[in-house]
């Protein structure tokens, strides 16, 4: 029977996010975890990396390849790996949703 585990990836500050697992359909989390990630740093500089750069496209193929692995050594922890492994073995076919969940505040303006 197929299964999806959702990743809710949730900003906490501008370079801490909280990320939660759930099996699709359902409201109780089955792991949690923390990691910085400073987007006003990183961002920019690894996607100048990207560019194309069509004399070496090898070369923006492993760029891409390490900016990858980075992003899932921040989200696939040794706790997610394992529960990840764990549903796969109990499944015949298992996948991922990545789900951002940005909170907005609002803030109530009165005049008077």
């Amino acid at each position: 029977m197929p299964a999806t585990l959702e990743f809710h990836l949730q900003p906490e500050t501008n370079e801490r996010y909280r990320l939660e697992v759930f099996e699709a359909g359902k409201t109780q989390s089955l792991a949690q975890s923390h990691f910085e990630y400073p987007l006003s740093i990183i961002m920019p500089f690894e996607m100048s990396r990207l560019h194309v750069d069509a004399k070496n496209p090898d070369a923006r193929l492993q760029r891409l390849r390490e900016y990858g692995h980075k992003l899932f050594q921040k989200l696939f922890t040794l706790e997610m790996q394992t529960l990840w492994q764990r549903h796969k073995r109990a499944t015949d076919s298992l996948s991922l949703e990545l789900i951002s969940v940005f909170t907005f505040r609002l803030r109530s303006l009165v005049s008077g």
